[in-house]
């Protein structure tokens, strides 16, 4: 008896307001964390285990594998949508990456090892400003709370 292969319910799906159809993209059931180019001409995504990043062309129709890594966070595109920019978050470094559109070169923009060396526990990448400076967010935990008091009525 073969094994009945499920699709995953989820998918990336698109509407068009004019017609108030939803049409699911080809090839996009299991993926996650959607981000359109802002030049509308790719989506990029991640596998539903969050360890590949795939790029859409709308204009070849085909999703093509840009990166993987322990577990990748959300991307962020550039204004010009030249570059996608994304955190590997279960490396030591937790590790923020460029990847050139054009070339699908991926390079280290960022490490947060040196921060990580500190109290903080996890460094979270978590957008890029409009001049290109990278948004992180320094997580410390519940590490700094040694006592609370707590006067309820």
């Amino acid at each position: 008896m073969r094994e009945k292969k499920t699709q995953p319910k989820f998918g990336i799906y698109l509407f068009k307001s004019s017609t108030s159809e939803w049409t699911v993209l080809p090839e996009s059931r299991g993926l996650v964390a959607p981000r359109w180019s802002p030049d509308g001409r790719y989506i990029a995504a991640l596998d539903e285990t969050n360890h590949r990043l795939l790029l859409y062309d709308f204009l070849t129709e085909k999703w093509s594998d840009v990166a993987e890594g322990g577990l990748l966070g959300a991307p962020f595109w550039t204004s010009g949508s030249s570059s996608l920019y994304f955190q590997d978050q279960l490396g030591s470094e937790q590790a923020i990456y460029r990847v050139n559109i054009a070339n699908r070169q991926v390079e280290k923009v960022f490490s947060c090892g040196e921060i990580l060396r500190g109290s903080p526990s996890h460094c979270i990448f978590s957008g890029l400003g409009l001049d290109g400076s990278l948004y992180v967010m320094v997580e410390r935990g519940l590490t700094d709370i040694y006592a609370l008091d707590l006067d309820l009525p």
